[in-house]
């Protein structure tokens, strides 16, 4: 069963540094294993289920893949 999450990225979009189109950071999301991933505007906020139960393993999961797929080193 997949749990509901809500993941907030650190310094994405801000004053136009680590620039990430919150298409790109949903596509991201979708390939590690997420369904049903929504943002919200230019936030570097998302919704979305995935069957990880750890809050510390998800984010590390994010951060690996913004990391991988957009060369930014951010904290979730």
């Amino acid at each position: 069963m997949a749990e509901r999450w809500v993941a907030l990225l650190r310094g994405i979009n801000v004053g136009g540094a680590n620039r990430l189109a919150m298409a790109d950071l949903r596509a991201t999301r979708a390939e590690s294993g997420a369904s049903d991933v929504a943002t919200y505007v230019q936030s570097g906020n998302v919704v979305f289920d995935h069957p990880v139960d750890d809050a510390s393993a998800m984010a590390s999961l994010i951060s690996d893949a913004v990391r991988d797929h957009h060369g930014l080193d951010i904290r979730v």
